[in-house]
């Protein structure tokens, strides 16, 4: 019989009563069957990969995932995260920090070059205001001053480096020559020939 498994309420009075009430609930129990079996078959569906993997490339797959899974789940994973955060952080603050220095010291660099200049220019002025030199002096000293001076600068370090650091020292001692006349020879040459050069005129 079809409505075996189906209690009849006691409150039943007839017998139209009855079957309406039995049908209703075999229906309901074959829908709620057929509910199931959808749902499973679809989960199953679901289940299955579309892209063509075979069971055993999806059970690498699945591996894999679940080694991942593992790791990241893992009580110190968030502890090696933590302080992976931390010095990054410190990296951070140290790299803005020197950039910071790096910066100040270029405005500091700046301003210094400019102070040289502007003492620079304001000792030359003084110069030729003050001892008013011939301009072929103002360009021997231009040009001494542009070329020759950091050449003596950079030869006076380098002689500095050497002497501290591997003991050697070259000293240069002047040559003089006993032909050339010293500086009150050729001053009292020079005004003997103009005597004799107003002589002579």
């Amino acid at each position: 019989m079809i409505f075996a498994g189906l209690s009849i309420p006691p409150d039943a009075t007839s017998w139209e009563s009855t079957y309406k009430l039995l049908l209703s609930q075999e229906i309901d129990a074959v829908m709620t069957n057929a509910v199931a079996d959808h749902n499973q078959k679809s989960q199953c569906n679901l289940a299955l990969p579309t892209l063509g993997f075979g069971q055993g490339q999806l059970t690498l797959v699945q591996n894999r995932a679940s080694k991942i899974w593992e790791t990241l789940s893992a009580k110190d994973t968030g502890d090696v995260y933590w302080q992976a955060v931390v010095k990054t952080w410190r990296l951070l603050k140290q790299t803005i920090a020197l950039l910071f220095f790096l910066w100040i010291l270029l405005v500091a660099l700046i301003i210094w070059v400019w102070g040289i200049g502007f003492k620079g220019g304001l000792h030359f002025r003084t110069w030729l205001e003050v001892k008013q030199p011939p301009l072929d002096k103002v360009a021997a000293t231009c040009l001494k001053g542009f070329f020759v001076w950091p050449f003596e600068r950079i030869f006076e370090w380098a002689s500095n480096f050497v002497k501290k650091h591997l003991g050697w020292e070259v000293e240069f001692t002047p040559i003089t020559s006993e032909s050339t006349p010293t500086k009150s020879e050729s001053t009292s040459v020079k005004s003997a020939e103009a005597k004799q050069s107003s002589l002579e005129s």
